[in-house]
């Protein structure tokens, strides 16, 4: 390329500033988008912000996270449950397309569990899309458990700090060294011993 050109290049890329439109710049947004799950908008145009919104608040309500660090392990685990369920959708529908093309080969009077299984069989063989959302189920399951089993772990540590110290465990003497704890009892021995005499002489009145 001559240096004419070259310059003539980067003039003409200088002037393109992207889209200008709201629904230009929306579609630019998702372009590297392709099934929704590993990446970009967490609820897509086809599903229902009320619902995420409802399944967020009952993580919430269940969870009740202390800080920010719990707040973002609730925020994975409710976003990988969330694309787990467009997997299971994605699944239910694939698998259905599948039945229907194998009713159409063998005809109206096809038995429903031979169109399912062979509908199956030919999935397994031959559908790059079912072995791709398998793969991403997969790796959605194991964010979904780290996180959980993350969350719990500081919940249950936060309890431990935080549990006030039973009645059992409390001593007058717990904490001093121990010629403290000697020389205490060694003060209130006979009070102790003086106390246990008086005793059975207050029964025998009562």
């Amino acid at each position: 390329m001559s240096t004419l050109q070259s310059e003539t290049a980067r003039l003409n890329g200088a002037k393109s500033n992207g889209p200008v439109t709201h629904e230009g710049k929306v579609r630019s947004s998702q372009n590297a988008m392709k099934h929704g799950l590993s990446g970009g908008p967490v609820v897509l145009p086809n599903e229902s912000q009320q619902e995420f919104d409802e399944l967020w608040a009952a993580y919430m309500r269940k969870f009740r996270p202390a800080d920010s660090i719990e707040r973002d392990l609730i925020h994975e685990i409710v976003c990988s449950r969330w694309r787990l369920r467009r997997i299971e959708r994605m699944e239910a529908a694939i698998m259905a397309e599948a039945v229907r093309r194998q009713i159409d080969i063998l005809g109206e009077d096809a038995d429903p569990l031979q169109a399912e299984a062979l509908a199956f069989a030919d999935l397994a063989d031959n559908s790059k899309g079912l072995r791709l959302i398998e793969r991403y189920g997969r790796s959605l399951r194991r964010s979904y458990e780290k996180a959980w089993q993350e969350l719990l772990r500081l919940q249950e540590q936060r309890a431990e700090q935080n549990e006030p110290e039973t009645a059992t465990d409390y001593s007058p003497l717990k904490g001093l060294p121990a010629f403290q704890n000697a020389a205490f009892m060694t003060a209130i021995t006979p009070y102790v011993n003086k106390q246990n005499q008086i005793a059975p002489e207050n029964k025998r009145a009562a």
